[in-house]
């Protein structure tokens, strides 16, 4: 959102129905009804943002009132995904749960949407983390389409981060069931990198014993050379070493590795320890 300038709207500027262009809906969960996408300036977005920062509270309340009421077909688009983003993080703890409870039965639909995506990563950020279980729950059984799926695998991976392991464990065990082929995978890649950040020690070397038998041909590989860096740099010094001997092989080998265009970098992070 861009910084508002004073006196930008009021409650009066708030738009009206035949004002507002509708569109076919992008965030359109199988078996539910299209939303119809609201479609705002971006002179009308802040204006709602204003009333929640300028406004008194007759106006803040009337905003929080509408953003709820528009919650779905605000999040089908760019500048609405924004005020309700915006929203968030001006929200009570009250306001925040209310918002949420919006996307509880939704949150397929919401990790698939290109703006939709963007709320729910707001969300997970924002809320207690005992107030984000639905979006677990909803995701289970679904962990490893949603790693490969451009928007989803954020909303893993802004889970990995902001959640107790206890929570996301069930979805790190269905990632790591595919997990040979989503490190090198272009979106699937990334939250395993994320279970290699910040995932249990455990988490960490099973991602590992997964990269070992592959480890050459990973570190020569576009998408895979990137994980392998990340092992290199997060792992305990253990897994580190198993990986290291499972690079190493001849001379000649590690030579080539060296020379290589994205091997050169897994080198780089190894010599970097020494």
């Amino acid at each position: 959102m861009q910084p508002l300038t004073k006196n930008v709207g009021s409650v009066k500027s708030i738009p009206k129905r035949q004002e507002i262009k509708h569109a076919n809906s992008s965030c359109a969960g199988a078996g539910r009804a299209p939303v119809e996408p609201l479609e705002l300036r971006r002179d009308q977005a802040e204006a709602m943002v204003a009333w929640l920062t300028e406004g008194d509270a007759k106006e803040r309340k009337f905003a929080m009132e509408q953003i709820t009421i528009l919650f779905q077909a605000l999040c089908a688009t760019q500048e609405g995904s924004r005020v309700v983003q915006k929203t968030f993080e001006l929200a009570s703890d009250d306001e925040l749960r209310q918002l949420a409870s919006q996307m509880e039965g939704r949150v397929k639909e919401y990790s698939r949407c290109p703006h939709g995506n963007h709320v729910l990563q707001k969300a997970i950020e924002l809320l207690p983390t005992e107030h984000v279980q639905f979006i677990i729950d909803e995701l289970t059984g679904r962990a490893v389409v949603t790693a490969r799926h451009k928007f989803g695998c954020r909303i893993l991976q802004r889970l990995i981060e902001h959640c107790s392991n206890w929570q996301v464990s069930a979805l790190i065990i269905e990632v790591m069931s595919d997990a040979d082929r989503l490190c090198r995978h272009p979106f699937g890649n990334f939250v395993l990198q994320h279970i290699l950040e910040h995932g249990t020690e455990i988490q960490r070397s099973l991602v590992v014993a997964v990269m070992l038998p592959a480890a050459r041909g990973l570190a020569n590989h576009r998408v895979g050379s990137h994980v392998l860096q990340r092992a290199l740099a997060s792992c305990p010094v253990q897994d580190r070493e198993f990986l290291e001997c499972a690079l190493a092989g001849t001379a000649g080998e590690r030579c080539r590795l060296a020379r290589g265009q994205y091997g050169s970098y897994v080198m780089k992070e190894i010599m970097s320890a020494c």
